[in-house]
């Protein structure tokens, strides 16, 4: 498609063009679409708004849009705002090429020391230092040591210490849940700080998770569920590895072309059979 963009809010909805002007680096969050013109300026819309406008010209390194803030880093400075049409504010001038955001909440390493704030106004707070990895979302903050896990939901919040401890691969968190696998190969989940972690299943190839549903490919066949207490639901037994998870869009790419659904219960819908790249949001 070129410099053609398209958008739909619903598998089965109509498409609609919302600009011919892309060229690079597209991102969807919410209802805010961003791209990289030809001549390098940063353009994105809010699709309840419906008017595109220019965010950011000249020299800048990568960006990240969220439902709540747009990011660019310069170097090592770090910009942002709220709103698309907000001026922009400086965050930092440390900011490290791999920080990451969720919602309203950034998040870098300095050293082997975690920093988050929440939103522009919000002030930098040192976390923790001395763990492995880290992962975040607007309501989260999950650090791994070795086989343990803390967790905490604000920044300000004390660490909420050894929520699991045998952690082996792949921690996840979205909303307020998190998920890993064991050093069984077992999926454990949890609704939050407090609800304790479940198993939900053992011997699978892949996971996906969103802050409103599970999903595990075990081969080809994809199986999902809402509530992690829910029975598993065999979703299609013709999942590629290229499956991807957003809320309650579930999509892969087929034979046939762009697969997509809502939910557990959702019907499958052909998208598109031919196209150059796709985000969900």
């Amino acid at each position: 498609m070129g410099a053609d963009l398209w958008s739909k809010t619903s598998p089965n909805g109509s498409w609609s063009q919302v600009t011919n002007g892309f060229s690079r680096n597209l991102q969807v969050a919410g209802s805010r679409v961003a791209f990289i013109d030809g001549a390098g300026t940063l353009k994105a819309i809010d699709l309840k708004v419906g008017v595109w406008t220019e965010q950011f010209k000249g020299s800048f390194d990568d960006y990240v849009i969220t439902p709540n803030l747009v990011l660019v880093r310069v170097g090592a400075t770090l910009l942002g705002k709220a709103n698309l049409t907000d001026t922009w504010s400086t965050l930092t001038t440390g900011i490290p090429p791999n920080f990451t955001v969720s919602g309203n909440r950034i998040a870098y390493l300095t050293g082997n020391t975690l920093m988050t704030k929440d939103g522009v106004n919000g002030a930098w707070k040192n976390q923790t230092s001395g763990f492995d990895s880290y992962a975040i979302t607007s309501s989260l903050i999950v650090v791994q040591m070795g086989a343990r896990l803390d967790a905490k939901k604000n920044p300000d919040d004390t660490w909420s210490p050894r929520i699991a401890t045998d952690f082996s691969r792949d921690l996840q968190v979205a909303g307020s849940r998190i998920a890993y696998v064991n050093s069984a190969g077992t999926l454990r989940a949890s609704e939050g700080l407090g609800s304790g972690f479940t198993d939900q299943i053992t011997g699978f190839d892949d996971y996906y998770l969103s802050d409103s549903m599970l999903i595990v490919r075990v081969g080809t066949n994809l199986y999902g569920k809402a509530a992690l207490t829910d029975a598993w639901s065999l979703l299609t037994p013709g999942a590629p590895p290229n499956t991807r998870l957003d809320g309650q869009w579930v999509t892969f790419i087929d034979s046939s072309g762009l697969m997509a659904k809502l939910g557990v219960n959702g019907s499958w819908f052909p998208l598109l059979p031919q196209f150059d790249t796709y985000v969900i949001g």
